[in-house]
């Protein structure tokens, strides 16, 4: 798999992990979520277990770990105090590695998904999923609204 990363953002990830002591083996909860979430952002843009695991001086199984509490936080409720404590301590590097990020836009991920694997029935289903979502028009009667501009 291509890495996803540029190299600017790969700099400020390794100054995150300096400036927030990611390396001691401190299992402080604030600590654990904030490598829990570096860890899903580097998994996700084709960083491999090992690879991650070397930059945190962990072992591949404990990247594993990471990326399983990560998980369980995604499908906690929102209004949870466990998810609300999870979001606070990760605000600040999520703030730093969303501000440039293409992928933190929901429809870019799913296209980018999609042309990966090169399925275009999902492909003409996303896009008038977003055509939807920003005309608030259904495709199917995109032809009676074309007729006022004619």
């Amino acid at each position: 798999m291509q890495l996803l990363i540029e190299e600017h953002k790969f700099d400020k990830i390794l100054d995150l992990i300096h400036k927030n002591d990611l390396l001691t083996p401190s299992r402080k909860e604030k600590k654990l979520y904030q490598r829990a979430y570096l860890y899903n952002f580097l998994y996700k843009r084709g960083m491999n277990l090992t690879q991650i695991g070397v930059l945190f001086n962990r072992n591949h199984a404990t990247v594993i770990n990471g990326l399983k509490l990560y998980k369980q936080f995604q499908k906690m409720n929102a209004e949870s105090k466990l998810k609300k404590r999870y979001e606070l301590h990760v605000f600040e590097i999520a703030e730093e590695l969303q501000g440039d990020d293409i992928f933190s836009n929901p429809y870019i991920r799913e296209i980018f998904n999609i042309i990966k694997d090169k399925d275009c029935k999902s492909c003409y289903r996303v896009l008038k999923g977003i055509f939807y979502d920003l005309t608030k028009i259904d495709f199917y009667n995109i032809n009676e609204q074309l007729k006022k501009y004619d």
